[in-house]
């Protein structure tokens, strides 16, 4: 959405010096200036392009930021949107670019960039200026905006359509009366298909209706983006060559630079350059079971994402002595080195503290490259010299040698480490092996080449503890490896999927904050830091509130991965936004199409008469509020009455919520006479449940129980005496109860997609979500490889595991699917005119078996899934009887 405010040097200038002031080759890239007018001075930020030249005219971009980049720093306007993607190029950037900031922080969120609005018209003169100081090309206007700024977009387009030469309004929306205005300019508009804050409808509904009139805008539909599409449009290239050409088509076979849920690394980079001030830690927020289910499909994963040179090193010379006959020697290795093959591991949680890590390493090699002996100085040893090699000790050619350790998990500087507690190897006699030298070259009395030979060959078979102390000195690096892969912080996303208002999304990051460890598992608690909402306005200290959710000790000791999130959380989140002023929303800027209906003056004059003796022209501010933080409580089973609900839900509460009515009579007045105020509080029983969109997606659904509870009443302002003081409570209750509907069951409010848990190799999926107080837990488990067979005739084939030979050949018959309860790839063969066609179906996929093009040969293929309309939604893992469950070991 939104964000506000960066610092500026002030630019004065005065007529005289009007002419000079137009800007050299050295005033380029991001210049901050002040606009002063009969309002005092207002911050504003120019880009000008590094090869400008006034010698030639340069297009120009009008930016309109979004409601979060509101205020008077003269920062924010740059921070999202056009900026971050101007930064990425800025050497190359072709166009001037102006950001205004809007100053109304309290005004119409899809009005404000109005050219009626005062900050809409200060824009305008803001472009003005930039093309007094610079050499602009009035042929190339082009004005563009996301979010707030995306309304104010259409209405630019619309107020001034001989004005600009292109419109480009993202994540938008805009009246589609507007269109017959408009339908000369050329349009390129964006939209995420999955925002959750403006609905795409609002910018459909302006491009059909140019559509309608004949036009040609271009209107792009990211399918899995949100809200913030301006992180795709301003990175796609082509919108900058079509912004210099609009009547040029868009080449659709550009590529874009980013695709959604994709992050490149200029986006992480953007993402991360954004303030991140903490404001609230809220302890045990999350907490996550690594049970012993799960540390088994890790350990699957470990021998494909361990790094080679972890297994690969070098050995310092190994310097001994010796004595034949009387004679002393000494014998010195040098030139040592190793590698081998980490092939399988083990990972399982056996006791208080500890966890034990098994690994297999394959084919061992350490090679020495030489070997010198040297006999001792005087009458019996001198003269004698020997040097041979090379050499080479093989281990685990036989079969794995394995190699175990101990490590305790623990937390540091809230980063989940652990710490070795012992280790345990021992070479078996029969898996190892010493060969050479290749080569002798000896000199002086009895240095016979074959005793020399015997003589190396023993002395390393009598070194085996010193070979076994070297393998085990592999170990610290694996477990340094093992600490990269739990990676704790896509938790977060769950945090902020839940929120289940219409506007303002926190900002959350986790943390390990407690670890225990049992028999059967590893359970951590995580905090979570929410950010400050205003970053220049934040508090010195983060907030430190009680904690929400379970200790580590106390979470349930399952075998099983799982989730637990305490929506409670959602009451201090909600708390700091009111405190900060910014839970509070014109009606006619929230998604809720009920919700508007309180600010349309029609409807509000038939449920407050009072307002008609104000006349025709009155208008009216309408304005949501909530005055008290959201509520998640335990709601028991409870049976009779109009309430019958058989297992324990959650509750929602909302306890006070404030629609403030404002008014005037005289549009040229700034003052707003209070007028009336809707008090009401609403709570609604809810079930968290699991729903398949398709057969590889799983989501948390919100299934709401029975009625909601709402109480409402209203009452005038303190001061008003009004002719009429019937206000229609049980028309407003029936609007109120109508957006609560509209938000819970289709909005913001109703699922939240869960992702697969990746572990590289292998990976889990949730197959469960339960209310368990003061928690929603999802369990996760394998997601399995499935097949269906599409053809008309029955599938052959086999299968094999990683560590497992090819299965007995299964029989799959045409329509039917074949379901593999696994946590890693599944190799599969089949038989095709004498020789095998071999594949690696992913963990987590679905393959088809069919023939897309009538009178090819069947093949494999990634099975086509389809979103369902209305997903199942289990309480319980589903079992499908037309599926064959078959474990592939």
């Amino acid at each position: 959405m939104l964000r506000r405010r960066v610092s500026t040097v002030a630019f004065l200038m005065t007529a005289l010096f009007a002419q000079a002031a137009i800007a050299s080759a050295a005033d380029t890239g991001f210049l901050e200036r002040v606009y002063t007018d009969d309002a005092g001075d207002h911050k504003y930020t120019v880009f000008v392009p590094k090869n400008y030249d006034e010698s030639k005219q340069w297009p120009v971009i009008l930016f309109l930021h979004s409601a979060d980049q509101r205020g008077n720093d003269g920062q924010a306007q740059v921070e999202q949107g056009l900026g971050p993607a101007i930064k990425e190029q800025a050497e190359t950037f072709p166009f001037i670019a102006v950001f205004p900031q809007a100053e109304d922080t309290k005004g119409r969120i899809l009005t404000a960039w109005s050219p009626e609005s005062p900050d809409g018209a200060r824009a305008l003169k803001i472009l003005e200026t930039v093309e007094k100081d610079f050499r602009v090309d009035p042929q190339q206007r082009i004005v563009t905006g996301w979010s707030m700024g995306g309304y104010g977009t259409w209405l630019m387009g619309a107020a001034m359509p001989d004005f600009w030469s292109a419109l480009v309004p993202i994540s938008g929306g805009g009246d589609p009366a507007i269109a017959k205005t408009i339908k000369d300019i050329p349009v390129w508009c964006f939209h995420g298909a999955k925002d959750p804050v403006v609905k795409i409808a609002d910018d459909q509904q302006v491009i059909d209706a140019l559509r309608k009139l004949g036009a040609d805008p271009h209107f792009t539909v990211y399918p899995e983006a949100q809200h913030d599409a301006w992180k795709l449009a301003y990175r796609d290239p082509r919108l900058y060559t079509w912004m210099l050409d609009p009547a040029a088509p868009v080449k659709s076979t550009a590529p874009l630079l980013a695709k959604p849920r994709d992050r490149t690394v200029d986006e992480q980079k953007s993402r991360d350059a954004e303030p991140f001030v903490p404001a609230l830690e809220i302890p045990s927020a999350i907490s996550v079971r690594l049970g012993n289910d799960l540390l088994k499909a890790m350990a699957e994963t470990i021998p494909q994402v361990t790094p080679p040179d972890v297994t690969r090193g070098v050995i310092a010379n190994i310097g001994q002595g010796s004595s034949v006959q009387g004679v002393s020697f000494s014998t010195t290795l040098y030139g040592i080195n190793y590698s081998g093959r980490l092939v399988r591991a083990r990972v399982k949680a056996y006791t208080k503290d500890k966890v034990n890590v098994q690994v297999g390493l394959s084919d061992v090699r350490i090679n020495i490259s030489g070997a010198s002996i040297t006999g001792s100085s005087g009458p019996l040893g001198g003269g004698r010299y020997a040097q041979a090699g090379p050499m080479s000790i093989s281990l685990g050619y036989r079969r794995p040698i394995w190699i175990s350790f101990d490590v305790t998990p623990y937390i540091v500087n809230q980063q989940l480490k652990l710490r070795l507690r012992g280790t345990y190897f021992r070479l078996p006699d029969d898996n190892w092996s010493v060969s050479g030298p290749n080569g002798i070259s000896a000199s002086g009395l009895g240095m016979d080449e074959g005793r020399i030979a015997s003589s190396l060959r023993s002395g390393l078979y009598g070194s085996k503890s010193r070979i076994e102390n070297e393998i085990l000195a592999a170990i610290p690096p694996m477990v340094a490896e093992l600490e990269k892969k739990i990676d704790l912080s896509p938790a977060g996303k769950l945090v902020t999927g839940l929120w289940p208002l219409p506007v303002y999304k926190p900002r959350v990051r986790v943390w390990p904050q407690s670890v225990s460890t049992d028999d059967k598992g590893i359970s951590i608690v995580l905090g979570a830091t929410a950010a400050a909402i205003n970053a220049r306005q934040a508090p010195p200290r983060p907030l430190v509130i009680a904690a929400v959710g379970p200790d580590a000790q106390q979470v349930p000791q399952t075998e099983e991965f799982q989730f637990g999130l305490a929506p409670n959380m959602l009451g201090p989140l909600t708390q700091m936004l009111i405190d900060d002023d910014a839970a509070r929303i014109h009606l006619l800027d929230t998604p809720i199409e009920n919700f508007k209906k309180l600010a349309d003056r029609q409807f509000l004059s038939e449920v407050i008469p009072d307002l008609k003796h104000y006349g025709p022209d009155v208008q009216i501010w309408s304005e949501l509020i909530m005055t008290e933080p959201l509520q998640i409580v335990d709601a028991p089973a409870k049976t009779g009455g109009e309430e019958d609900v058989a297992q324990s839900t959650m509750r929602l509460q909302l306890p006070r919520l404030l629609i403030s009515l404002a008014i005037k009579t005289d549009a040229s007045s700034e003052t707003w006479t209070p007028y009336a105020e809707l008090e009401f509080s609403a709570s609604q029983r809810v079930i968290p449940t699991l729903q398949k969109p398709t057969s590889l997606t799983r989501a948390l659904a919100l299934q709401w129980q029975g009625q909601p509870e709402l109480n409402l009443q209203a009452r005038f302002a303190p001061d008003l005496k009004p002719e009429n003081d019937t206000i229609d409570l049980p028309r407003i209750r029936e609007v109120l109860l109508a957006g609560w509907a509209e938000l819970t069951e289709g909005g913001t409010a109703s699922r939240v997609d869960i992702a697969d848990f990746d572990l590289g190799y292998s990976k889990l999926r949730a197959n469960d979500i339960t209310w368990a107080p003061p928690q929603i837990v999802t369990t996760f488990g394998a997601p399995g490889v499935k097949i269906t067979n599409e053809f008309d005739q029955p599938l052959v084939y086999e299968t094999k595991g990683p560590y497992s030979d090819w299965s007995a050949p299964y029989t799959l018959p045409s329509g039917e699917s074949h379901y593999f309860a696994i946590t890693y790839p599944l190799m599969y063969r089949r038989q095709v005119n004498g020789s095998y066609q071999i594949f690696t179906l992913p963990v987590g996929s679905h393959s088809a078996y069919s023939a897309p093009i009538a009178g090819k040969p069947p093949q494999l293929y990634q099975a086509k899934e389809q979103p369902q309309e209305n997903p199942a939604t289990d309480e319980s893992p589903r079992k499908d009887s037309d599926v064959q469950r078959a474990e592939a070991e």
